[in-house]
């Protein structure tokens, strides 16, 4: 009798902690399937936009569902030189805790993976693909810095809901104002307005002694530690009838006819 107890409670306690680790297994599924649901986008166009969109001259952004787990997305901004629009399209993909999002720029293919898990954030070169950290921003070259701000501007602006966004009416304010933008990125957010501001700095040394700095927006949604940050200039006279606009590492200024 005591011998079939024995065995009964060693199957007991095995039946027991396989449903322990299926529980948690489970468990850790729905958080997963849970966090995944935050990056579920609605097929929309979107207008209303962060001064980090503003710095790259978008004005619009359009949203494809292509299945539950992917979507094409598509940044239109202004080309300073022809006045006419250009249209840039991002492939967005949810697969089990990895979200991606892909563009092709200057004949390369670049994407931001991000782990929900470990919310850590990974940059890819043509399928080279390595965690960002602090000494690796400060290593990459300028057209695939360009490439990653932009990456990450989308990512804040479909997925930071504390950023500041302006309004329909902005088109209407743009037609009496001039503004002039410099984005950057940091491992932190202070390092990111830093830099962003040193670059604001500069482009008023550099003959644009008509700007003056307005402030700076922060978002670290991007990943652990990643942040990105646009310092807005309110500008006048030479600098908006000239046809100039910001440059720098944050991709330029954003500038609108009086």
């Amino acid at each position: 009798m005591k011998k079939i107890m024995k065995n009964f409670s060693i199957v007991f306690i095995a039946i027991m902690l396989f449903s322990l680790s299926s529980c948690q297994e489970d468990t850790k599924e729905e958080s997963v399937q849970t966090s995944m649901e935050n990056f579920t986008l609605k097929t929309e166009s979107l207008k209303s936009l962060s001064p980090f969109s503003i710095s790259y001259k978008i004005n619009e952004i359009k949203i494809k569902k292509n299945s539950s787990s992917s979507y094409r997305v598509s940044t239109i901004r202004y080309n300073d030189e022809s006045l006419d629009s250009i249209t840039d399209t991002f492939d967005i993909s949810i697969i089990g805790n990895i979200l991606k999002i892909s563009v092709d720029f200057t004949s390369n293919k670049y994407f931001i993976e991000k782990n929900t898990e470990t919310n850590q954030l990974y940059f890819s070169i043509n399928n080279e693909k390595e965690m960002i950290l602090e000494n690796s921003l400060q290593n990459i070259k300028e057209n695939d810095l360009y490439a990653l701000n932009r990456l990450i501007t989308l990512y804040v602006e479909l997925y930071d809901n504390t950023i500041r966004k302006m309004g329909p009416e902005t088109d209407i304010l743009a037609k009496k104002t001039c503004a002039m933008f410099e984005s950057n990125i940091g491992f932190t957010g202070t390092a990111a307005s830093i830099r962003s501001i040193e670059d604001a700095q500069a482009f008023i040394a550099n003959g644009h002694g008509d700007c003056s700095i307005k402030g700076t927006d922060i978002s670290c949604a991007g990943g652990n530690h990643v942040c990105l940050s646009t310092t807005t200039m309110q500008c006048s006279g030479a600098t908006c009838s000239g046809g100039q606009s910001g440059g720098g590492t944050g991709g330029g200024g954003w500038k609108t006819s009086n």
